[in-house]
């Protein structure tokens, strides 16, 4: 996804460790306790972690709280689709953000 970003636009990779920057194109990355400071910045978010699914069936890696902080534009994306919606898709409709 890094490399199909349009020159304008910018993709921001954030996790728990810090990724090898080498393999992630144009993409930067940022500590997840920076979430955050993004949130009012983003586009499109794509959860692409397991929390959803398995055992944490419900949970959501944002609360609505931060879901909030997002532009009424944002798109939210999750790659778990068992259950559907998962818990980051069901929070994102709370905040009446468009889904997929």
């Amino acid at each position: 996804m890094a490399r199909a970003v349009k020159p304008q636009g910018r993709v921001t990779i954030c996790s728990r460790a810090p990724m090898d920057h080498m393999r992630l194109g144009a993409a930067a990355w940022i500590d997840w306790n920076s979430i955050d400071v993004l949130l009012p910045a983003i586009d499109v978010l794509v959860n692409c972690t397991s929390i959803g699914a398995a055992a944490q069936i419900g949970q959501s890696p944002l609360s609505l709280e931060q879901v909030l902080r997002l532009p009424a534009h944002a798109v939210v994306f999750d790659i778990i689709y068992q259950p559907s919606p998962s818990g980051v898709i069901a929070v994102g409709a709370s905040a009446w953000l468009a889904n997929a």
